[in-house]
């Protein structure tokens, strides 16, 4: 499992390099901003079709269950946390506390590691 790294840019900042983490089938993301002020991005260089699962976490809306992003193949989708809901997705107990868990899969063969996200938080 991997952590994803969120790259922060400050508000006054026009732009920022994002930095993309292959994806290990099962890796998580620690929510430390506003729902508001974070995007998840998805890339998927595969040839083929990808499906990212946004687990449900532990929390009040927990009921509504995951959230599933099928990526076509050489595109990048973006995510806005805002349309997520934190408290659908957030473990708010156990070791994960505060984190969300990503899985990822490819439609068909390929490599895992075709899939890579990134996040960006807006300071």
């Amino acid at each position: 499992m991997a952590e994803l790294i969120s790259t922060f840019i400050d508000f006054s900042q026009l732009s920022a390099e994002l930095t993309f983490t292959p994806c290990s089938g099962i890796d998580d993301l620690l929510l430390d901003n506003a729902d508001s002020r974070m995007i998840l991005l998805i890339k998927n260089t595969n040839a083929l079709g990808a499906t990212v699962t946004i687990k449900k976490g532990d929390g009040s809306l927990s009921p509504l269950g995951d959230i599933i992003i099928p990526v076509s193949s050489g595109k990048t989708v973006a995510v806005p946390f805002s349309r997520v809901e934190s408290a659908r997705v957030k473990l708010i107990t156990g070791d994960s506390k505060g984190k969300v868990l990503i899985e990822s899969s490819i439609d068909g063969e390929g490599s895992i590691t075709d899939i890579s996200l990134a996040v960006l938080s807006i300071a």
